[in-house]
């Protein structure tokens, strides 16, 4: 007898990474809903991406926004399931509006004890920022305190955006002058710290004395942690439906992730009345 074998359905296309299948497991374990086929379809070719790239071994972990809240707070590759502060307003797949006051994501991701990619010096921080507002405030922090190590972003502030890692905050100077978009900082040695924006490599800023060491402070999102407590510093007013830790890519490794994450958040979108750079 032939046994006929059904291959309209939709799983039938598309197989799934064992990354992306554990976290479906720890989202539905944590009360989210069950990731439908399109969110599966998209973060498994953005894992997929960064694998093919090489940025994937090279990433500690990654902080994507879904469908609903839970699907936004655990995290990608390391399944941390994150903290909301003060109720930051949610959007579906555009993530949690962080009102640059009170409201911030704790991401429990603390360098000096879970990461693997990142060493002591050698660090990677990056966002997707979908608000436009310059602001002396950072989009992604961790610090173990004033003038220690510390591993920050800040998307945009006078034309500028500033990466802080080690201990020394480097001053890249924007051609768009926007803090939309895709914005990395990272350091590999105790020197230089290079700068990306939307996968193109700005001006190294070079001859520094850097800190070697890896925080011991949980990420905020929204903001920076800047002592391992729940207090915020520098807040942000963001959004961000994508943020990555982890070790210096090559050019080609931005790049690559870059237009990865641009395709994931592409038709994500967060408006408002005014855009200021402050």
């Amino acid at each position: 007898m032939l046994k006929l074998i059904r291959t309209d359905r939709p799983w039938n296309q598309y197989r799934f990474a064992p990354e992306l299948i554990a976290w479906r497991d720890a989202v539905i374990a944590e009360g989210g809903a069950r990731p439908s086929m399109r969110e599966m379809v998209r973060r498994n070719r953005l894992i997929r991406n960064h694998m093919l790239s090489g940025a994937w071994a090279l990433t500690d972990d990654i902080l994507m926004s879904g469908e609903d809240e839970v699907q936004s707070l655990v995290s990608l590759k390391r399944r941390f399931l994150c903290i909301r502060w003060n109720s930051p307003q949610f959007f579906v797949e555009s993530g949690f509006v962080l009102d640059g006051y009170a409201s911030y994501i704790e991401w429990p991701l603390i360098p000096a004890t879970h990461a693997v990619a990142m060493t002591t010096t050698n660090q990677r921080v990056a966002v997707w920022n979908l608000r436009n507002y310059g602001a002396n405030g950072f989009a992604l922090g961790s610090a173990s305190g004033p003038g220690l190590v510390d591993h920050k972003i800040r998307t945009l502030q006078n034309g500028v955006m500033r990466a802080s890692i080690g201990n020394v905050s480097a001053n890249f100077t924007l051609p768009d002058n926007t803090s939309v978009g895709f914005s990395a900082g990272s350091r590999s040695g105790s020197t230089t710290i290079r700068g990306y924006k939307d996968g193109v490599r700005l001006t190294d800023v070079t001859g520094l004395t850097l800190l070697s060491g890896l925080s011991t402070s949980t990420f905020f999102i929204g903001g920076n942690n800047n002592s391992g407590g729940v207090s915020l510093a520098s807040p942000l007013p963001c959004v961000i439906p994508y943020a990555a830790v982890g070790a210096q890519l090559t050019d080609a490794q931005e790049r690559a992730t870059y237009e990865g994450v641009r395709d994931a958040v592409a038709l994500m979108f967060y408006g408002e009345d005014e855009e200021d750079d402050g």
